[in-house]
């Protein structure tokens, strides 16, 4: 892992982490937006947010974004290219000899129900000190893809129940070396959240809680789709301390 600001996370690339833990004596804060903001403008609004509670940009750890459609696997690495160019402007990645990293774990959906005119910003998630010894974290969203190929889409096309199965089972397993990477177990995930238009009470039965049990939440589902065409399914989640929302 690598340290960023308060926290360490998992190099993932040039737009995303693959997963954050806060340092100890730190805690993590989840703010929502009361609704999606454009991500350029919601980073404006996030800068001014971390400067009104005194913290300092390098706090902010993770972002939650949503498209309008899924993108082709050409349109997502190009809007990863604009979305790494903001990141720049606020400061916050890091630039190595192979390549920029960020150090922000990130999912971002396509949302079924929610009409959005551009790219937008749904939460963010910054750190804070605290005394609270509780594990503080962010798993980036991860969806039904090996890498960004075509090729690499998990039971491409099949969307039985066999095949829904072995997408989850997929994810499921990411999760969890991320987890095991951060050194987090899912009794401290205080936020699962699932993301797919498609049925999930037998995933819940047969995959997903019998590996994480159920979080003391409970599961969210998001009726959203990943932001790449020919995916069905996408999970991520938090172990935070504080939830908030913000009007702008």
């Amino acid at each position: 892992m690598r340290t960023h600001g308060d926290h360490d996370f998992i190099p993932g690339g040039a737009a995303y982490a693959g997963g954050v833990r806060a340092h100890a004596g730190f805690a993590i804060t989840r703010v929502l937006f009361a609704r999606p903001i454009a991500y350029q403008a919601g980073f404006a609004v996030i800068s001014r947010h971390l400067s009104s509670v005194g913290r300092p940009t390098a706090a902010l750890c993770a972002t939650e974004l949503r498209v309008p459609v899924p993108l082709t696997l050409d349109g997502f690495a190009e809007f990863n290219t604009g979305y790494g160019t903001e990141l720049d402007a606020l400061g916050v990645r890091q630039h190595t000899d192979n390549g920029p990293l960020s150090p922000l774990a990130r999912t971002n959906v396509a949302p079924l129900y929610t009409p959005l005119d551009a790219p937008s910003l749904a939460a963010f998630c910054y750190t804070v000190p605290a005394a609270d010894s509780a594990a503080a974290f962010v798993v980036a969203g991860c969806g039904d893809i090996r890498d960004d190929t075509a090729a690499a889409i998990i039971a491409a096309g099949d969307i039985s129940p066999i095949g829904l199965r072995t997408k989850a089972a997929y994810i499921v397993g990411e999760l969890a070396m991320a987890m095991q990477i951060l050194g987090v177990e899912w009794r401290e995930v205080t936020d699962l959240t699932v993301y797919t238009t498609h049925a999930v009470h037998d995933l819940l039965e047969t995959v997903i809680y019998p590996v994480t049990g159920a979080p003391a939440s409970g599961v969210h589902l998001i009726a959203a789709r990943p932001p790449i065409v020919g995916l069905d399914l996408e999970l991520d989640l938090r172990g935070v301390q504080t939830e908030l929302r913000l009007a702008h």
